[in-house]
């Protein structure tokens, strides 16, 4: 492997690395930003998850009625 290989592969690597640690921080932020929102609209516990049309629990919604399965 020649060092213009290896220096590709280590930047391959840590472009990978920076995507994931973006990705579990916008996560984050989203799932905060849902409880704060559900905390605001007087949301209990029980009411900030329900079940997705896909039958998984879902976090942070509500069915508006419409949308039930």
């Amino acid at each position: 492997m020649t060092t213009f290989d290896k220096r590709e592969e280590g930047f391959e690597k840590k472009f990978a690395l920076d995507e994931e640690q973006k990705f579990k921080a916008e996560a984050r932020r989203n799932k905060l930003l849902g409880l704060w929102a559900a905390e605001q609209l007087g949301m209990s516990v029980t009411d900030q998850t329900t079940i997705l049309p896909n039958g998984k629990k879902g976090p942070y919604m509500k069915y508006s009625g419409a949308e039930k399965p």
